[in-house]
């Protein structure tokens, strides 16, 4: 089905980054991701699962407001993300939907920092 390694996320992976995201907007210099997210970096969650550090995308579930979902896939190496909403029939989601999905954006890669996927791949370190 996929040609490429990938990670398909479940819904508690977004629930658990957008309920953090207050937090880490208020202390992001000193904030660091907690155990639960970090194991969904390393493969341990969802079970079964594989390390981010040999996939190339990683597929999360997003919920909008709580009356519709979307599906973001993140191109790791490209260090992209793409919002699909299955009632459009592509890629392009409205600009509401993209601030709901800003947690993604901004701490996906301090949750890549502190999972480690970084260690294996210093080229797409933190800028």
């Amino acid at each position: 089905m996929f040609t490429n390694t990938c990670a398909i996320l479940d819904v508690l992976f977004w629930s658990s980054i957008k309920g953090r995201y207050p937090i880490w907007r208020a202390s992001r210099s000193t904030y660091s991701c907690d155990a639960t997210l970090c194991n969904y970096v390393r493969g341990r969650s969802p079970k079964p699962s594989v390390s981010w550090r040999i996939c190339d995308y990683v597929y999360i579930p997003v919920n909008n407001g709580g009356a519709h979902w979307l599906a973001a896939c993140v191109d790791l190496k490209a260090r992209h993300i793409d919002l699909y909403d299955p009632n459009m029939g592509n890629k392009y989601v409205q600009n509401r939907e993209l601030k709901n999905a800003e947690c993604l954006t901004y701490m996906l890669p301090y949750l890549l920092r502190d999972g480690r996927y970084y260690g294996k791949n210093p080229v797409y370190e933190i800028d």
